[in-house]
C-alpha cells in the first residue's frame, strides 16, 4: 500500500515507529530512535532522530522541535537543494546567506536582529562575496582560501572589519553549507583569530594635532577655555521657562560637565563621586579619589582639580548637600542622596553640550560625548610636555591606551608646575 502523500509542513512523527535500543551504557535511561518524514517546500524529506538516556516522550519532543525548526526556516532553504559546490560562492552568499540574516533571531533575546545589526551583517557578507570573485564554493571553502579572503578584507577595509567578518561568514555562509550537506565541515570552526594573520591597520596620517586617543576628538585651547567660562557663568535658575526641578537638573549637569572639562573624569566616575571622596590637599587644591570599583580600568587614583574656579564650584555644591559622607556630589536631582542613573544623566549632559555648541558656535560639541574632555586635556598637556606616564596615571587610562606601562606609584607632582596655573586651562 503506497504511503499517503504529506501536505505542506505535515510530518509523521506521531505515527512513525519508535525503537527502543535498550539501556544507555552507564545511564539509567534508554536509547531511542525513530525515522520520520516531513514535507517542506513541496518536497518530502527523511529525518532520523536519536536520544540517549531518555524516554520515548523525550524522543518525540526532540523530533517535534527539529520539525518546528525546519518549518520556521524553510524559506531560507527554498531552492537551496539545487546548489552544487561547482557554483560561485558569491552567488550563494547573496542568494542564501544574506536572506537568512532577515529571518534569524538573536540568541540572547530571542527576537529578530535589529535593523542596524542586519545591515552590518549584510555589509560584511557583501565584502566576502566580493573578494570571492568567481571562486567556486568548493574552492572558496579551502582553509587557505578562507584565510586569504579575510586578509584581503583587512587590507581593504581595516582589520576590525575583517575580525567581524570572520564571525559572520562562519555562521551565515559555512554553517549553512554544512547544514545543506554541501560541505562536510565548517573550515572556519577550527581556526583561531591569530591563524588568519590579519595585517595591522596603517598608521593614521598626521593632522597637525597629536591624536593621543584613538577615539578622541579634541577642542582647541581657546574653545575649551570659552566653554568653561560659559558654563561657569550660566545660572539655570534665572533662565526663562525653567521650573525648579528642571533648573536643579540643569545645574547638576552643568557642574558635572565643568568637573569633567577640568579633570577628564569619565561620566560614570563623576556620577559615583561622594563627599568622602573629596578632600582639601596640603597645597590648597581640591583632590578627588576615584575608587577602583568605579574606575573603568579598575585602577583607583587620586587627582587634583587644577582650575580653582571649578574647585570652588564643587565646594559650594558640597555646602548645599546633606552632610553624610556617602552623599553623591552629583546625585539624582529629585533625591540628592541617590546616585544619578546613567541614562538620565547622559541625557541632561547632552543638552548642556548642545546648548553650549549653539551659544558659542562650537559645532563639535554636538557630535562628541564626554570623552572629548579627556582628549582635549590629554592633547594640551602633551603639548606642555607632561609625560605619557603621568597623563596615563592622571586620566586612569589602561596601559594599552597610552601604549606604555605605569603603576599606582607614579609621581604626579610634576603636574603641579606644568598645569597648575590658570594659563594651562
Amino acid at each position: 500500500m503506497p504511503r499517503p502523500k504529506l501536505k505542506e509542513n505535515q510530518h509523521t512523527i506521531a505515527t512513525c515507529s519508535k525503537r527502543d535500543l535498550g539501556k544507555t551504557p552507564k545511564k539509567r535511561g534508554h536509547t531511542w530512535t525513530c525515522e520520520w518524514r516531513i514535507c517542506l517546500n513541496g518536497v518530502t524529506e527523511r529525518h532520523v532522530t536519536t536520544v540517549t538516556d531518555a524516554t520515548e516522550a523525550d524522543l518525540v519532543a526532540k523530533a517535534e522541535k527539529t520539525a518546528a525548526d525546519l518549518i520556521e526556516h524553510k524559506e531560507e532553504r527554498k531552492g537551496t537543494s539545487a546548489w552544487k559546490t561547482t557554483q560561485r560562492m558569491g552567488d550563494f552568499v547573496t542568494s542564501v546567506s544574506m536572506t537568512s540574516v532577515d529571518r534569524v533571531r538573536s540568541k540572547q533575546y530571542g527576537e529578530p536582529l535589529r535593523p542596524k545589526t542586519k545591515a552590518r551583517y549584510k555589509y560584511l557578507l557583501g565584502l566576502y562575496a566580493e573578494v570571492c570573485g568567481d571562486a567556486k564554493i568548493r574552492d572558496a571553502a579551502e582553509v587557505d582560501a578562507v584565510i586569504t579572503a579575510m586578509q584581503r578584507i583587512a587590507e581593504e577595509h581595516r582589520r576590525s572589519t575583517a575580525e567581524q567578518a570572520v564571525k559572520v561568514v562562519s555562521r551565515y555562509v559555512f554553517r549553512r553549507l554544512v547544514k545543506l550537506k554541501l560541505l562536510k565541515y565548517n573550515p572556519m570552526s577550527d581556526l583561531e583569530l591569530n591563524d588568519y594573520e590579519l595585517p595591522e591597520d596603517p598608521a593614521e596620517p598626521y593632522k597637525g594635532r597629536r591624536q593621543l586617543e584613538a577615539r578622541g576628538r579634541a577642542l582647541t585651547q581657546d574653545e575649551h577655555r570659552r566653554t568653561v567660562d560659559y558654563l561657569l557663568a550660566r545660572d539655570p535658575a534665572t533662565e526663562p521657562a525653567k521650573r525648579r526641578a528642571s533648573a536643579v537638573k540643569a545645574q547638576t549637569a552643568i557642574d558635572m560637565t565643568l568637573l569633567q572639562a577640568s579633570t577628564g573624569l569619565r561620566i560614570s566616575e563623576a556620577r559615583h563621586l561622594r563627599r568622602k571622596d573629596v578632600e582639601e590637599g596640603p597645597d590648597g587644591r581640591l583632590a578627588l579619589e576615584v575608587l577602583d570599583t568605579e574606575s573603568k580600568t579598575h585602577k583607583g587614583r587620586k587627582i587634583k582639580v587644577y582650575d580653582p574656579r571649578v574647585a570652588q564650584r564643587i565646594r559650594e555644591r558640597l555646602d548645599k548637600l546633606p552632610q553624610s559622607p556617602l552623599t553623591p556630589i552629583f546625585g539624582k536631582p529629585t533625591d540628592p542622596s541617590a546616585v544619578w542613573d546613567r541614562s538620565n544623566a547622559q541625557k541632561a549632559v547632552r543638552r548642556v553640550y548642545d546648548d553650549t555648541a549653539d551659544a558659542l558656535g562650537i559645532p563639535m560639541l554636538r557630535q562628541v560625548s564626554s570623552h572629548v574632555w579627556r582628549a582635549t586635556l590629554n592633547s594640551h598637556w602633551a603639548d606642555l610636555g607632561v609625560s605619557a606616564e603621568r597623563r596615563a596615571a592622571y586620566f586612569g587610562h589602561s596601559p594599552e591606551m597610552n601604549k606604555t606601562r605605569y603603576t599606582d606609584l607614579t609621581d604626579l607632582s610634576a603636574l603641579d608646575s606644568l598645569v597648575g596655573g590658570d594659563s594651562a586651562l
